[in-house]
């Protein structure tokens, strides 16, 4: 990944020596690039394998709430009684409150 973002930084250097010299019409793609290298520098930080590993599952609507509903991620503690379930909490103690279309990333 290390080799592609080099790559795409060094574009984005000539993109930013076109648009200096005038050349307006490269700000879409010097748009298009910034967003193209933040996701790299996500999934790399991430570390994020190789796509065709993980599963990308949009959240869908939550039908008959009101769309005030959120998902909430749980701990089952191998078992089906949801009494005995724990909401999975962030390292500060609060909860991952997951709303329609955020998205989870699976491992296949």
């Amino acid at each position: 990944m290390d080799y592609a973002i080099k790559k795409l930084e060094e574009e984005r250097l000539l993109i930013i020596s076109a648009l200096k010299e005038g050349h307006k019409e490269q700000l879409q793609n010097l748009q298009q690039l910034d967003k193209a290298l933040g996701w790299l520098s996500l999934l790399q930080k991430s570390q994020i394998d190789k796509a065709d590993r993980y599963n990308l599952i949009s959240l869908p609507f939550i039908e008959n709430c009101g769309g005030f509903s959120c998902y909430r991620i749980m701990i089952d503690n191998e078992t089906e009684d949801t009494s005995f379930w724990e909401e999975y909490s962030k390292p500060d103690g609060s909860n991952y409150l997951l709303n329609y279309g955020d998205f989870i990333i699976e491992s296949k």
